[in-house]
This record gives structure tokens, sequence and C-alpha cells, in this order.
């Protein structure tokens, strides 16, 4: 028995499918690999920055920082900066790099934010 033209497109329809599925299933695994790795990354910094205070928060919650958020993140670097407010990155400064900086961290932060909320 031979096949019809609508079986072909068939299968080839649900070949892409599985392509498609496939591909988000990957793209998945990227993105919360690099969300873990981003959430690993504060936590160094955080440890540099006031690692008695991180530890101190997870003796009171185990589950501090893994489930902050962005803004809970930029509280805490906010009040253990050793930087006069300032020179902070964000601040009212006359340097326009810095301030193009930061501009762009905010973006990337918001982009692992959203991310972060989906796992």
């Amino acid at each position: 028995m031979s096949q019809t033209p609508m079986d072909e497109t068939r299968y080839h329809a649900l070949a892409l499918i599985s392509q498609i599925n496939q591909a988000e299933r990957d793209q998945w695994r990227r993105d919360r690999e690099a969300l873990k790795e981003a959430r690993r990354t504060l936590l160094r910094v955080a440890y540099c920055v006031a690692g008695k205070a991180i530890d101190d928060l997870r003796r009171a919650d185990p589950f501090v920082p893994d489930m902050w958020s962005l803004d809970e993140w930029e509280r805490f670097f906010a009040s253990h900066a050793q930087v006069p407010p300032a020179e902070r990155w964000g601040s009212a400064s006359a340097n326009p790099k810095l301030e193009q900086r930061w501009r762009s961290w905010k973006r990337m932060a918001g982009s692992i934010a959203t991310g972060m909320a989906w796992l």
C-alpha cells in the first residue's frame, strides 16, 4: 500500500512538531543552566561583599538567598556596599560610561529575573 500525499504531509508535519518541541526543551535546559549560574555568581559576589551577613541570613532562613528576587538582591548589595553612594553604579554620576553599563546590567538582570520566575 502506497502513501497518499496527505499521509506524507502529516508525517512531515509531525516530524516538524517533534523538532520544534526538542528545540524548545533544549533552549529551556540552556536557560535554566544560565540562570543557575547567575544565581551562583550572585552568591559568590555576595560572600565577597558581606559573607558574614549572608551566613547570618541563611541561618535564619536556609532558602535565603536562593529565592530572592532581583529587588532583594539589589537591597542586599546596596545595604552592604563599601563604596560611597555617590560612586555606586546607578547613582547620579558624571561618568556616562558607568551609567551606560548600569543600564545594560539592569536590562540583563531584568531578563534573568523574568527567567527565574519561570523556574
